[in-house]
Parts: C-alpha cells; structure tokens; sequence
C-alpha cells in the first residue's frame, strides 16, 4: 500500500467521507532541513524561515537575514527584531498587538534542496544563522 491509499484508508475509516480526493504534493517539500534553538521562539523562527524560502521563494541567504516575529500567546506581546519593517510593526499596532522589539528570535540552521530528491547537487545550499555563531558546513560531493 503507498502513501496516498493508506492516507485515503484511515480517513475513509475514520470519517467516512461521501468523496475524497487526495493529492500528494510531498515532494515539492523535499529537500528542505532544518533546525532552531533559542527557547520559546525557536519554532517561530524555523517557520519564519521555511516560509520564507518554500511559500514565498525566497533565496535562503534572503530568508535567514529577514527581520523575524514570534508570539507565543502568553505573555500576549508580539516580539519582533530591531531590523522588523516599521510598516508591519505599525499594521500589528493598529491592530491591538502590543509590539516589543527584542535583540534575537532564535538562531537557525538550514538545508535547502528546492530541486528536490534526489537532489540536483548544483541548488541545494547549506547556511548557519549570522545570528549565531555557527559554521555551515556542505558538499556537494
């Protein structure tokens, strides 16, 4: 059984649709790895990076210097970095967010394939956060 009819059977069974089209779109998010470490806003700042790069199509170079957000709910305070476009800053404003601007949100490391697998070797790219201290090590070999 692949992955489409075993994903089909478990919702067949679970929720007996009357119709069920089920597309596999997995591997247009091959390729894609990555990490983050920074408390609370780590997951927030892997997510402001992988959406960058795989909705927005973002060169990933791009997409880890971008300014980042994160809310976690409690306290409810919208945290932004020093760099955060003052248009957005003001949109969240002005819509009841409270706005507090913090040093760093998270450090992450990524690898990126956006070719897919198997990988076409010549655009997948490797890079540690320049907010961190990491090194970014790759090969194509």
């Amino acid at each position: 059984m692949n992955r489409v009819e075993h994903i089909r059977q478990l919702l067949t069974l679970g929720l007996s649709p009357a119709s069920l089209d089920i597309e596999d779109e997995s591997a247009l998010h091959a390729g894609h790895a990555g990490a983050a470490s920074g408390g609370v806003a780590a997951p927030s700042a892997l997510i402001n990076v992988a959406a960058r790069v795989l909705l927005a199509q973002q060169p990933l170079d791009v997409s880890m210097k971008a300014p980042r957000v994160h809310h976690g709910g409690s306290p409810d305070i919208t945290y932004v970095e020093p760099d955060a476009n003052r248009d957005d800053v003001a949109q969240l404003t002005s819509r009841g967010h409270t706005v507090a601007t913090t040093p760093t949100l998270g450090i992450v490391n990524v690898i990126s394939c956006p070719g897919g697998m198997p990988r076409d070797k010549n655009t997948c790219a490797a890079m540690a956060d320049p907010r961190g201290h990491g090194i970014a090590m790759f090969s194509n070999d």
